[in-house]
């Protein structure tokens, strides 16, 4: 399952690349660590905790002014998390999510100099998109995809520093992504454990890394 997304990250970055050396622009990659975690209603002993995976994708930017460049960042994000149910302060139950997507995220990035470093802010949409998707109640991973929507909106924002490296960069940010809509899908069926709430989303913060090389045009 893994290597869709590469193959889907390959494609959709020649075409990218084609225009951003065209107009002027970036092309890179990146790795992400994602602590994530889902939110929605729970019994009072139960609560959703954050669990940290990696991610990887593409970067494809069009310089629209000096300092501001619409970015588009296909890759792997996986949405990891658990559900704990606690009795009398001990856990007496647990859950470990394992959802997968690959996501579409299209941001605008507004760069400056504001003290002596190059920084940047980021803020888009992303369009995930489900590859799979497994539960454990602690008796192994079981496949849950049917549980899931295809797919997912959700919102982005970012702060971090470019490091100038001759016309190139290497690239840092720190992302907080919010879920737009309720990523299960309701049809009736009897819901998977810990996902009878009546709305599921997700919530993450990520650390970024990336470089990114400078295409035509500068």
């Amino acid at each position: 399952m893994r290597l869709r997304p590469i193959l889907a990250i390959c494609l959709i970055m020649v075409m990218a690349t084609t225009s951003a050396s065209a107009m002027g622009g970036k092309l890179g990659v990146q790795v992400a660590v994602i602590n994530n975690r889902l939110a929605g209603e729970l019994p009072e002993e139960g609560k959703w905790k954050g669990s940290s995976s990696l991610g990887y994708g593409l970067t494809a930017e069009l310089n629209l002014t000096s300092d501001v460049a619409l970015s588009f960042q296909p890759g792997y994000a996986p949405r990891h998390c658990r559900q704990e149910f606690e009795y009398r302060n001990e856990v007496i139950a647990h859950y470990d999510y394992e959802i997968d997507y690959f996501a579409l995220p299209l941001l605008v990035r507004v760069s400056g100099n504001p003290i002596g470093t190059r920084g940047f802010v980021t803020a888009g949409l992303e369009l995930n998109v489900l590859l799979d998707a497994s539960i454990d109640v602690g008796e192994g991973p079981e496949d849950n995809t049917d549980s899931y929507r295809s797919s997912t909106l959700g919102a982005l924002f970012g702060a971090g520093v470019m490091v100038p490296l001759g016309r190139n960069f290497l690239t840092v940010e720190v992302r907080y992504s919010q879920g737009l809509n309720d990523i299960v899908e309701r049809d009736g069926r009897e819901p998977q454990p810990g996902l009878g709430s009546p709305s599921v989303k997700y919530r993450g913060l990520s650390l970024q890394a990336g470089f990114l090389f400078t295409l035509g045009g500068e």
